[in-house]
This record gives structure tokens, C-alpha cells and sequence, in this order.
């Protein structure tokens, strides 16, 4: 029959139990195998030579199907994987990445108590950051979900393949019981073969349906990383400040401002006591209300012009009223650019693919084929 791919998580203990249960009714299998050889074989030394010939044939197309079988479940059982590990690795991904980047897509957005150029400049950023956190919470459900998918294949998978050898090892044992007698022993060989043939076939459909299933899931992480090489998230994480342009910017990164962007540029030209800077709303605004205050000492040019002589000549209290008025008629002044302009606390870090669970148990050892 054929075997479910689909199944729920199980804790190590568990998988290991499961593993270590299917391994005990092999050896069972076999016993009872070597069971059904031994009582044919005792019944051929008593019959003549051409019903001998008829059982002996027969006997040989069982060991060769048992051979099959025993194949078959050797080779899937030399890395039957680990589930509770992929399963873990699932959650991980989802709690650490997808909860988390879902939370930060909600809260980042723009301060709506913040106003003013700068506010305008830093809100323009975050439809790229948002598209960047989305792709990124969509790679990690993504991730999570295909985890949780290989680790319910591969329960179901040898769920299945348990069962069946668990029926296939109790139709031996009936089937040894019988191999005794002339009348037992062809039927015991026949029933054998029957049975043999069945379960190869159902744990050949099983592997089968769990290689489709994960090749799917293959073409999901193929998709993934395609998408990711071309999606928002294609050129490196975007930049959470635009780029500064204009004297203001200049003369605000001149002034030690750290941001270096719209929101930087914007407070150090209202900031300027008229250099450069001066072509900005603000720093003018500054520069006419140093030369109304100063204007007894200094002269209107060197007052406008922000220029060392007029600095000089103004007094200290013209220089200090002429900033704060500059700082008040000039372009509205953004909040401190330190918290506004890069929302460092909310972003998280690049996503580093996860490596696959880790190392598989040691392969069990391959149990014999029956013998001739």
C-alpha cells in the first residue's frame, strides 16, 4: 500500500524509538526468514528429485526477492534523516526571523509628531526598507515552512515503512511455522514470496512519494534564492538615509554632523553662522538678524556675509542673538537627526541563510539477506 508523506512532528526520543523499533523487527524478519529456509529445505531432502527441483526453485526466487527488500531498506535506512532537528530548525527561523521582521514591518513608519524637511527626507526612505523587511519575512515563512514540511515527510515516511514491516515480519512467522511439513512447506514459500513482494513494493512507493515531495521543496529554496537575487534585497540592504546633496549638506557634514544625509544637511545650514551655508533659508535668516544686532560694530556686509571680520566686529551677545534668530526665522528646524535618521534599534540584521540541521546519526548496519 502506498505510504503517507505527510506527518506530525515527533521529539528525538520519539524518532529515536521509532528507528529502534523498526531495526528489532528486521532482525526479527530475519529470523524468522531463516525459519522458513530451514523447514523447506528439510522437506526438498524428503521428496523426489523433480518435486525438489520445483521447491528449490522457488526457494530461490524468494531469497532473491528477500535480497530486494533487504536493498532497499539498507539503503534508506544509511541516512534516514532527522526530523526533530529539521522541525527545530523551522521554529528557529520563524521565531527568530519571520515574528520578529513582521513586528518591525508594523512600527516602521514615519514619527507623526516629527515635521519639517527632514522629516519629509527620512519618510521618502522607508517604502524601501518596508520592501526589504516584507521580502525578508516572506524568505524566512518560506524557509520555516519547507523545514517543517521535510520533517513531517520523512515521520510519515518511515511510519509507514514500520508498519509495513511489521505486517511483513508477522506474515513470515506464520509462513515459517507451516515450512515443516510436505503439505506447509510450498505453501509457506509461496505465501513468503507474496509477502516480500508486497512490502518491497510499499516501501519502493514511499521513498518514491517523499523524493517527489522533496524535490518540490527543492525548487521552493531554487525560487527562493532566485528571488532574492533580484527582489529588493538584490543590492544589499537598502539605505536608510538619502544621499546629501547642496551647500546645507556640506556645511553640515563640515560641522561634524554624522548622518551626513537631508535630515544632517538640513540642521547644519539653520545651524551655520553664515559661511557657505548662507544660500540656505536658514543661514540667511541668521546672517540679517546678526547684522540688525551687530550692525553698531560690524558693517551690514561682513554681518550678511558671515564673513570672520564681521564676526569680530559684532559683539558677543549680536553673535548669540543672531544664531537663535536664525535658528527661529530660518526653514523649520527637524528634531535631532541622531534618532530620526537612521532607525538603527528597529533594524534587524541581513539574513544569514541557516544551514542545514545537523550531522546524521550513524548509519545502522545493513541487515543480512536471506539466504538460499
Amino acid at each position: 500500500m502506498p505510504l503517507a508523506t505527510d506527518g506530525p512532528a515527533v521529539s528525538p526520543g520519539e524518532w529515536d524509538g521509532l528507528i529502534g523499533k523498526l531495526e528489532s523487527t528486521l532482525r526479527a524478519v530475519q529470523d524468522h526468514v531463516e525459519q522458513l529456509f530451514a523447514g523447506v529445505n528439510s522437506v526438498v531432502a524428503k521428496l523426489p528429485a523433480v518435486l525438489a527441483d520445483a521447491l528449490n526453485e522457488a526457494l530461490t526466487q524468494l531469497a532473491e526477492l528477500i535480497s530486494e527488500f533487504y536493498r532497499r531498506i539498507a539503503e534508506a535506512l544509511a541516512g534516514p534523516g532527522l526530523p526533530p532537528a529539521l522541525a527545530a530548525t523551522g521554529r528557529t527561523w520563524r521565531e527568530q526571523i519571520t515574528e520578529p521582521v513582521t513586528a518591525l514591518v508594523t512600527r516602521l513608519k514615519p514619527e507623526p509628531t516629527w515635521r519639517g524637511p527632514a522629516a519629509e527626507a527620512f519618510a521618502a526612505t522607508l517604502p524601501a526598507q518596508q520592501q526589504a523587511l516584507i521580502a525578508l519575512r516572506e524568505t524566512a515563512s518560506s524557509v520555516s515552512n519547507a523545514l517543517h514540511k521535510t520533517s513531517g515527510a520523512l515521520v510519515a515516511l518511515w511510519t509507514g515503512i514500520a508498519a509495513a514491516v511489521t505486517r511483513y515480519d508477522s506474515e513470515l512467522r506464520v509462513a515459517a511455522a507451516g515450512a515443516g511439513t510436505i503439505v506447509g512447506a510450498p505453501i509457506a514459500a509461496t505465501n513468503a514470496a507474496t509477502a516480500t513482494i508486497r512490502v518491497t513494493k510499499s516501501v519502493a512507493t514511499g521513498i518514491a512519494a517523499y523524493a517527489r515531495q522533496t524535490a518540490g521543496i527543492t525548487a521552493t529554496f531554487i525560487e527562493l534564492r532566485a528571488g532574492l537575487a533580484s527582489g529588493p534585497l538584490a543590492g544589499g540592504w537598502p539605505v536608510a538615509v538619502a544621499p546629501a546633496t547642496g551647500a546645507g549638506a556640506a556645511a553640515g557634514a563640515a560641522a561634524g554632523e554624522t548622518a551626513g544625509a537631508v535630515a544632517g544637511g538640513a540642521a547644519g545650514a539653520g545651524a551655520a553662522t553664515g559661511t557657505a551655508a548662507g544660500e540656505t533659508a536658514g543661514a540667511a535668516a541668521g546672517a540679517a538678524a546678526g547684522a540688525e544686532t551687530g550692525a553698531t560694530e560690524g558693517t551690514e556686509t561682513e554681518a550678511a556675509t558671515g564673513t570672520d571680520a564681521g564676526a569680530a566686529k559684532g559683539t558677543e551677545t549680536g553673535t548669540a542673538e543672531g544664531t537663535a534668530a536664525g535658528a527661529a526665522k530660518g526653514t523649520e528646524a527637524p528634531p535631532p537627526a541622531t534618532d530620526k535618521t537612521t532607525p538603527a534599534d528597529d533594524a534587524p540584521p541581513p539574513a544569514t541563510e541557516k544551514t542545514a540541521p545537523g550531522s546524521k546519526p550513524a548509519p545502522p548496519e545493513r541487515t543480512a539477506s536471506g539466504r538460499g
